[in-house]
């Protein structure tokens, strides 16, 4: 297969460390040939960020692809190179599932691929199904039988047992360890060492705490934290 060109929807701190896997899958395989960020702050358009080119914002490449059926992006060596499409794999790197939903919905009608990135020390058991735009950071372990949903984002040093499923657009912080036989739904997010014991579920919408242990099912839409996890707020999304 030859090598594509990858564009990384958000030039935050996510979208730096993203590229970052994505060279070291490089190194690994070569797999693709330019990689450039699509952010919606126009001020960011044509700067170069910690050696990575910002393509342009949604509606900039909108325009483009309408007009003229391609945009037109910058190479790291200042060449300017017209692209289908087709021929670019995209990957959201933006933490908040509200904001990453709609960031991907603004572009997926375009034509673009959305790919995995999946950094090569983490471990991916057999019988684990992906979606499609996950991201799945070093040291993660991800054991056997575990169904990850469409845009889900799993940071550095997660671990998932047995029988997990993980719904479309959750992300999960740094250090998250999910027990066997837990249900996280659609557009959550899960703090930064927090643990799910094993058989429960956390409800669509809803945020765990950094460093909470979940020892009783999360109900929709609501925020829980500490130890045990006990409602905080409603969510609102």
């Amino acid at each position: 297969m030859s090598k594509r060109a990858i564009a990384i929807i958000g030039a935050g701190g996510f979208g730096r460390e993203v590229a970052e896997y994505i060279e070291d899958i490089n190194r690994d395989k070569p797999t693709w040939e330019h990689i450039g960020f699509i952010d919606d702050d126009e001020g960011l358009s044509g700067k170069i960020l910690e050696g990575i080119p910002v393509w342009g914002t949604t509606e900039s490449i909108h325009q483009q692809i309408k007009e003229k059926q391609f945009f037109e992006i910058i190479s790291k060596s200042g060449d300017i190179i017209s692209l289908w499409p087709t021929d670019v794999d995209v990957i959201c790197a933006i933490s908040k599932p509200k904001v990453k939903k709609q960031s991907i919905e603004r572009i997926e009608s375009l034509g673009f691929t959305f790919t995995n990135i999946i950094h090569p020390t983490a471990h991916i058991g057999k019988h684990v199904q992906l979606g499609q735009g996950v991201i799945i950071a070093p040291g993660c372990i991800i054991t056997k039988n575990v169904s990850i949903g469409n845009h889900v984002s799993i940071n550095p040093q997660c671990g998932i047992g047995h029988d997990v499923n993980i719904d479309d657009y959750t992300t999960f912080y740094w250090n998250v360890n999910i027990s066997g036989n837990v249900q996280v739904g659609t557009m959550c997010e899960l703090g930064t060492k927090a643990t799910i014991l094993q058989g429960l579920s956390i409800g669509d919408g809803s945020i765990i705490g950094a460093n909470a242990v979940v020892t009783k099912s999360i109900t929709d839409n609501v925020v829980a934290a500490g130890v045990p996890a006990k409602f905080l707020r409603n969510n609102t999304i």
